[in-house]
């Protein structure tokens, strides 16, 4: 998913409710240097952010 919005590979209607989940997300990064999604704050949800990593994840496994 990263890789996909630092490249312009991926844009979203301005939805507001994706924005906000996207901006309470941040990648950290684990041991073996793969890159996942945490809540900046315990508070801030992130679900949507999760559901788009996934959704693209999919589509790399079937090539779309």
């Amino acid at each position: 998913l990263y890789d996909k919005i630092m490249t312009g590979q991926i844009a979203h209607d301005n939805n507001p409710d994706l924005r906000r989940h996207i901006s309470n997300a941040d990648a950290a990064i684990r041991d073996d240097r793969k890159r996942r999604l945490v809540k900046r704050a315990n508070n801030m949800n992130i679900d949507l952010a999760v559901c788009l990593s996934m959704a693209i994840y999919e589509c790399g496994k079937l090539n779309i």
